[in-house]
């Protein structure tokens, strides 16, 4: 009804039911953190025959497809040789809308009561060689799952009219970022490309993960940037020889950036790497003073920067966006010392494996509650000493600290 009017996707989640309860939670939070409308078939109809048209009703209304497999085929209605988890896959791959497959890894812990045996047994596996075929993840923990599912989900995102963000009163965290040129070596066009690719980076990737988003304007050579906006200026040579770009403040308290496009290639770095890495870590960290506190044992404890892209910051780990190499950043669970190894996605390049991990190339840095040492810094494994690297650094709006790579 109200998804036609307001635009909002929805998601038809498919699975089996007694073993995935965990499993089929996640998705659903997934959906709803992605802005989506999940619907799920968790109480069948009476008869078979009634819950294999109700099945079949609620693919026809979808916008889109997710399937969950684990080791149980499903229900068999009388009459019918396929599950009902199969019958609703057909029907979505001819319709045809786009269909998400997330199947359970080998490695994945599970019951023996949720392991078929015997006929089903033989049926489960052949779907599962039949999905294995098609474009498939796999997931070795319901919160794995969740990851992938929100990472998935992503390219299908719409954005809401404004009109329905005022009914709920509810709107995200958004930012206005002005990026400025006011360098000779890249062109007008050439840098509102790049800020076209960093703001799909932002919209897409960065803001379902952090829950910050931005609207960025491009600003070209010589115009003024509109008021009451945050900075990003972009420039030839650096006047910080430590530092391929940095974040302050504007004359009215804003958080401003700059990145420097002649220094980053006379080094041999990428400049739209560092503008996105700079530009993630304003968004998430706007004036540089938030932290995350880590209790290391019963009497000692640590805090660290909250930044972003820093622990897998060299340009080897970054992705593409439309031609445009944009820098890695970590996710939350980067900062959830709970977490064990493995068990979730904890950066959106999928490079790092355990909370507080560095990559080559990388650093973080950290305070030390009983230290009293003031900042100290942990770096990535290297192939030359961390001095002689540039990366970007963060000058705050007091004049104390500078971030070294």
């Amino acid at each position: 009804m109200g998804e036609e009017a307001t635009g909002i996707q929805t998601v038809m989640i498919s699975s089996t039911t007694l073993d995935l309860p965990e499993h089929r939670a996640q998705a659903r939070d997934a959906c709803l953190q992605q802005g989506m409308f999940p619907t799920m078939m968790e109480h069948m109809p009476a008869s078979g025959e009634d819950a294999v048209q109700a099945s079949m009703a609620m693919v026809d209304r979808a916008h889109l497809y997710l399937l969950i497999v684990g080791f149980r085929y499903g229900y068999v209605p009388a009459g019918q040789s396929r599950s009902i988890t199969e019958m609703e896959y057909d029907r979505a791959f001819n319709r045809p809308i786009p269909c998400l497959v997330f199947l359970m890894d080998d490695n994945h812990p599970v019951r023996q009561a949720d392991v078929d045996r015997g006929e089903n047994a033989a049926k489960v596996d052949a779907f599962r060689q039949r999905l294995g075929t098609k474009a498939c993840n796999f997931f070795k923990s319901p919160q794995d799952l969740r990851a992938d599912i929100i990472n998935a989900l992503s390219q299908f995102r719409t954005k809401p009219a404004q009109a329905d963000l005022l009914k709920s009163q509810v709107t995200g965290t958004r930012y206005r970022v002005a990026v400025i040129n006011e360098c000779e070596t890249s062109s007008d066009a050439e840098l509102k490309g790049v800020t076209e690719a960093v703001q799909t980076q932002i919209h897409r990737d960065l803001a379902p993960a952090w829950g910050v988003d931005a609207e960025l304007t491009f600003v070209p050579r010589g115009a003024q940037p509109p008021a009451d906006c945050w900075w990003m200026i972009v420039r030839d040579e650096t006047d910080n020889p430590a530092a391929l770009g940095y974040r302050d403040l504007t004359p009215d308290g804003l958080p401003r950036a700059r990145v420097f496009v002649k220094s980053a290639r006379d080094s041999g770095a990428s400049w739209t790497v560092s503008l996105s890495h700079v530009m993630l870590e304003m968004l998430v960290n706007p004036t540089g003073n938030l932290l995350v506190y880590r209790q290391l044992t019963d009497d000692r404890a640590r805090s660290y920067a909250r930044e972003v892209c820093i622990a897998c910051s060299a340009a080897e780990y970054g992705y593409d966006i439309n031609g445009v190499l944009v820098s890695d950043f970590v996710y939350p669970a980067w900062f959830e010392s709970f977490r064990g190894p493995s068990t979730t996605k904890f950066d959106h390049a999928g490079r790092i494996s355990a909370p507080f991990q560095v990559l080559e190339g990388g650093y973080t840095m950290f305070i030390d509650a009983d230290a009293g040492a003031g900042w100290r810094t942990i770096f990535g494994a290297t192939k030359e000493p961390p001095a002689r690297k540039r990366s970007t650094a963060r000058k705050s709006g007091t004049g104390a600290r500078r971030r070294r790579g």
